[in-house]
């Protein structure tokens, strides 16, 4: 078999998908590092305390939930400055595997020149063990102080922007680059004629403005009704035309005969605004 396809059935107890496929899928979409999501600040309230606050990781593809935790630093020695780091300690053991993430300490040398301790493995190569370092406590003297190597990573933002004002747009920025766009009333000060029974152009209908910001990728879905009375009201189809202008002309088709008169122009747009 050539493949495996990771989110696909296999049928009857098979296991659809491991944690090793989840894990990559995650790492490669997002990132293969170490990332802070949520929380997990870390603090020093003693001098051989490494406290870190309740969060949300991603460490090599896996989430990983914090609770709040108190991690040991050992004592430091006047004159000498030492490196430690808190890491998370990765390891798959057992048929079937169970794997675990605790956060441990791994202690350096005391050097007047120290460096960090050595960490080995990987998550991502299907190492049994692997030490992530995600904060670094440098020892001085007595003194200890900690600092972040993890990245933070910030949720994406959810844009989203409106207004009500008539004849101007609404619209709603989505986080993954969507977008969707809605204008009523686009004219509503223009006659427009619909022609005899059949289907055909009626001519280009030109727009006085433009999207509130560059939309990439659009797609318009226009409709009609009539302002006489809101008596009378017809379906119409639209097609962009492609010269440049933002939003497009529209090229409308009727579905039957008539005088539409003052017409409402209802528009959607969908599209990319990044």
């Amino acid at each position: 078999m050539s493949t495996d396809l990771i989110t696909g059935s296999k049928g009857g107890s098979s296991q659809h998908v491991t944690s090793a496929q989840q894990g990559a899928v995650n790492a490669y979409t997002i990132g293969d590092g170490a990332y802070i999501l949520s929380g997990c600040a870390a603090t020093m309230p003693s001098a051989n305390t490494l406290h870190i606050a309740a969060g949300y990781l991603l460490v090599q593809g896996r989430f990983v939930q914090v609770l709040a935790t108190d991690l040991t630093i050992a004592n430091g020695s006047q004159g000498t400055k030492r490196h430690d780091l808190a890491c998370l300690s990765y390891t798959s053991s057992g048929t079937p595997v169970v794997e675990a993430s605790p956060l441990a300490v791994v202690q350096g040398t005391a050097s007047a020149s120290p460096v960090d301790p050595t960490v080995a493995g990987s998550i991502l190569n299907g190492d049994a063990a692997a030490q992530i370092p995600l904060w670094r406590v440098v020892v001085d003297g007595i003194t200890p102080t900690v600092e972040q190597i993890a990245t933070n990573i910030n949720g994406l933002p959810a844009a989203h922007f409106s207004t009500a004002a008539q004849n101007a747009w609404s619209w709603t920025k989505y986080a993954d680059g969507r977008c969707e766009l809605d204008m009523d009333d686009y004219y509503p000060g223009v006659n427009v004629t619909m022609g005899p029974t059949g289907a055909g152009y009626t001519g280009g209908i030109d727009h006085p403005a433009t999207y509130p910001f560059t939309v990439y990728g659009q797609a318009v879905f226009a409709s009609m009704r009539s302002s006489d009375a809101g008596s009378y009201q017809r379906p119409v189809f639209a097609e962009s035309v492609t010269d440049g202008s933002t939003p497009p002309k529209l090229i409308v088709f009727w579905v039957a005969s008539g005088d539409l008169g003052h017409p409402h122009f209802a528009l959607h747009v969908t599209g990319r605004w990044r």
